[in-house]
């Protein structure tokens, strides 16, 4: 996957400078063993962040995908 946002509350004045980038990949799987319970892992790396940001780099979740 690949990631770019703007965090500004403002829609006037954003720069790109602004926004925030990060590339990764995922893995979704569903074992029958445990009752087709979905798993899925992400994975993903910022290109473009700052100092500030709050970072989750890997992500581990049980439960349905959307």
């Amino acid at each position: 996957f690949y990631d770019w946002a703007n965090l500004s509350p403002r829609l006037s004045g954003m720069e790109l400078d602004d926004f925030r980038m990060s590339w990764g990949f995922g893995i979704r799987l569903i074992i029958p063993q445990m009752g087709n319970i979905p798993l899925s892992l992400d994975v993903g790396f910022p290109v473009a962040r700052e100092d500030e940001d709050d970072r989750q780099t890997l992500l581990f979740d049980i439960g349905y995908f959307w």
